[in-house]
């Protein structure tokens, strides 16, 4: 009888989950957080361990495995979207079906047992796997980035703002249903740098030193005359439930044509690669 330990079973599962994951959003082509993917590789370890520590029990049953293999990419890239959320879920498992294919190749070529959860590879077997794996990050990487500039609309926004104007790309993604629960306008999601030039240094300073926490930066426009122009839109991103700070504009245009729309403010980075730095949804 073998001897299988808790923690080479762990690290084993929680590393190839992560590298799964990882391969998934690249194959997706949107931004994800590493902490929140090493945290879905956790829960592929833990797992992992338990099938083996309550062996024979529900644990294994199938509806068990599928359920966490949902789980692990909802804790990974969150839940944004029903469509958004549906084509990570469609990556990562691809992805696991490759990987399962190297693990049981490997084995069947240079000897080693493979059971739930864990895998015994002769040294020979690791080095195919771990190749395996670094190529199928390399092609999620080249695909993913085809597939954007192949399949995704862009579309060059131009805002007006105090007598000030910014221009740059946005990404039309179906998955951004943002709406302003005030006025029920769609809101486009736009990195701060691509918008800053349209506010004095004072308010552009308070956005970066609030550190994207949008209660403490409207607090800091009190008695200016911004004040009136901004509010909070509420949202849900890749980190979780939060709030954005939402300004009306004077004009915005999408494609050189005139829309009605609020734009939010994200400090973090919102286009992978700096292909573009907003997302709107199909305002038409």
């Amino acid at each position: 009888m073998r001897t299988i330990y808790a923690d080479e079973v762990f690290i084993f599962n929680a590393a190839v989950d992560s590298i799964l994951l990882i391969a998934a959003g690249n194959l997706c082509g949107l931004p994800f957080r590493r902490i929140r993917v090493l945290a879905g590789g956790g829960i592929g370890g833990v797992y992992a361990v338990a099938v083996q520590v309550f062996e024979g029990t529900p644990v294994s049953w199938t509806a068990v495995k599928v359920l966490v293999g949902v789980l692990i990419p909802l804790c990974a890239f969150g839940y944004l979207s029903r469509s958004a959320f549906l084509r990570r879920l469609t990556a990562f498992w691809i992805m696991s079906v490759l990987a399962g294919g190297a693990v049981l190749g490997a084995a069947a070529l240079f000897g080693g047992s493979v059971g739930d959860g864990y895998a015994a590879l002769h040294p020979a077997g690791l080095t195919v796997v771990a190749f395996s794996l670094g190529l199928m990050l390399l092609a999620s990487s080249w695909l993913g980035g085809a597939a954007i500039h192949a399949a995704e609309e862009r579309v060059r926004v131009r805002v007006s703002y105090g007598g000030r104007e910014a221009e740059f790309t946005a990404l039309v993604d179906s998955g951004n249903t943002l709406r302003d629960p005030v006025s029920g306008l769609p809101v486009i999601v736009a990195e701060l740098e691509a918008v800053s030039t349209l506010f004095r240094q004072d308010v552009a300073g308070a956005l970066r030193k609030s550190g994207g926490d949008a209660a403490t930066f409207l607090a800091s426009l009190s008695g200016k005359a911004e004040g009136s122009r901004f509010r909070l839109v509420p949202c849900v991103t890749v980190s979780g439930k939060g709030m954005l700070p939402a300004f009306r504009p004077d004009r915005v245009e999408l494609g050189g044509k005139e829309t009605h729309a609020l734009i939010a403010v994200s400090d973090a980075q919102v286009g992978q690669g700096g292909t573009f730095a907003a997302l709107v949804g199909r305002l038409t």
